[in-house]
């Protein structure tokens, strides 16, 4: 097989495509050894290698890649570790939101949801030698909204909590409503309040597919929102949230569904790496499909 055949060197290609919506480099007293584009290319590489920083370094070394992205020298690990600090989650977040508008989605059909990404932790053996239960004081949730028909990650918030929260399904859907036209956005009833209602409802003006709770369904006609809710509700638009689930198999599946980092920022940091990398994967498998 030809080099220009890999699946590899295609998702390298999309890398640099996503990167463009980034500038060359942050700052003009930058040393210009290396750009912002390389640097993100082999951020997302690392994920969708699922290495280390170091190990990737010694892949680069034996592989084509360098010279297949222009990298003058092989960069140390610690200057990706540096680069990766920077790349704050306002800018992965942007790069998400850029990389769904490469696929030119024309209707929206949007599913927000939540799920949990493992930390690291002592293994049960050492935990047994010193006589510790291995529990998980934090969890780091990714909320996200995915397009359910192309399964595209358009928007996602990740967060290092010690509980559940259900407080990110606004700002995540307001950044994915400005792609383009939405049909319907669907939720489960974990996301049920006046306060997500109406802002689908009256703001958007589009269908809203948030699952009423069975204990408010005896208030629902107190509740104006609620009451025009359940009578437009759309359960077989409903059933396409599980969609959203789907994507999140997808992520921990392929570049794995516990962080390595040790601090907080480089664990919210990583997250957003793994949303990211699968973004760019459904691109190249996307248009693959349409060639």
């Amino acid at each position: 097989m030809r080099v220009k055949e890999s699946k590899l060197l295609k998702f390298i290609e999309w890398g640099f495509k996503v990167a463009k919506a980034l500038p060359l480099y942050f700052s003009k007293y930058a040393n210009k050894i290396y750009t912002n584009h390389q640097h993100i290319v082999l951020v997302v590489l690392k994920q969708k290698l699922r290495t280390t920083w170091r190990d990737l370094i010694e892949f680069l070394k034996v592989s084509f890649i360098p010279k297949e992205i222009g990298l003058i020298e092989i960069p140390h690990f610690t200057t990706l570790i540096k680069f990766s600090k920077k790349l704050s989650p306002v800018l992965v977040n942007k790069l998400l939101t850029y990389s769904t508008s490469l696929s030119k989605p024309k209707l929206l059909k949007l599913g927000v949801d939540a799920t949990g990404l493992e930390l690291d932790q002592a293994s049960k053996h050492y935990a047994k030698i010193l006589d510790k239960e291995t529990m998980k004081k934090d969890v780091i949730q990714v909320t996200a909204c995915g397009l359910m028909d192309t399964m595209f990650i358009s928007s996602a918030r990740v967060e290092r909590y010690n509980v559940v929260r259900n407080n990110n399904f606004l700002p995540v859907l307001e950044e994915s409503s400005q792609l383009g036209k939405v049909e319907f956005v669907a939720a489960d009833k974990g996301y049920d309040s006046n306060k997500n209602h109406e802002y689908i409802v009256r703001e958007l003006k589009v269908k809203c597919c948030i699952k009423v709770r069975d204990k408010m369904l005896g208030g629902a006609g107190r509740s104006t929102i609620r009451k025009r809710v359940l009578k437009t509700f759309d359960e077989k638009a409903y059933h396409q949230r599980s969609k959203i689930e789907t994507i999140f198999s997808m992520v921990k599946r392929k570049y794995g569904s516990s962080i390595r980092g040790k601090s907080r920022e480089t664990q919210v940091q990583e997250g957003f790496h793994k949303l990211l990398t699968h973004n760019l994967d459904r691109l190249c498998e996307i248009i693959s499909k349409i060639i």
